[in-house]
């Protein structure tokens, strides 16, 4: 009465498989089974089906990442909660950090000055640890002093001088992480 394929996917349906799945493609099991029961007439009709996406969360996508540094840790010797993540949050809305930050995430990395400035206050309800990442311009130090707690990548004096220089007194001292040349490669 219906093929093979249908059998399959209606079986995980009932399995409650089905939440592994898009909200949206709940419509591919109206199909299935409408085309089921039209094609039932002819047992030997195949019942086209489309191919359906797994569901990627914030929240799954960050709790695959903190498995995967579980297992490293412990192949090392390590706990898990020695490693700190830091979730770059370049290029992604405001609403998406949010989302990571509700399901645990709270240390996030900008390298785009102007980006993050823009996203910052939307989320300045949540305690966000706001790390810069990234090569940093001598003309965007004060800002970033102003609004990140660590920097990573401070890779010239320059640099360095005009973070220390820049920082609000009102603030604790700016983290840092110095990039140093120890191959002597220019």
């Amino acid at each position: 009465m219906f093929d093979a394929s249908f059998v399959r996917m209606w079986r995980m349906f009932l399995n409650g498989c089905a939440a592994n799945f898009r909200y949206g493609d709940i419509r591919l099991y109206q199909v299935l089974f409408t085309n089921g029961l039209n094609n039932a007439h002819a047992p030997h009709a195949r019942v086209h089906v489309p191919l359906m996406e797994p569901i990627t969360t914030v929240a799954s996508s960050l709790q695959a990442v903190k498995a995967r540094i579980a297992r490293a840790a412990q192949s090392v010797d390590r706990q898990p909660d020695e490693i700190t993540l830091l979730v770059a949050s370049k290029t992604h809305p405001a609403e998406r950090v949010r989302e990571a930050w509700l399901a645990g995430q709270t240390i996030f990395g900008e390298n785009y000055l102007q980006e993050a400035l823009a996203k910052m206050p939307a989320l300045a309800d949540l305690p966000i640890e706001w790390h810069f990442i990234g090569p940093i311009q001598s003309n965007k130090t004060k800002r970033i002093t102003e609004n990140f707690v660590w920097v990573h990548g401070v890779d010239r004096i320059k640099i360095a001088d005009r973070l220390a220089k820049d920082r609000p007194e009102s603030l604790p001292p700016l983290q840092i992480c110095l990039q140093v040349n120890v191959s002597g490669e220019a």
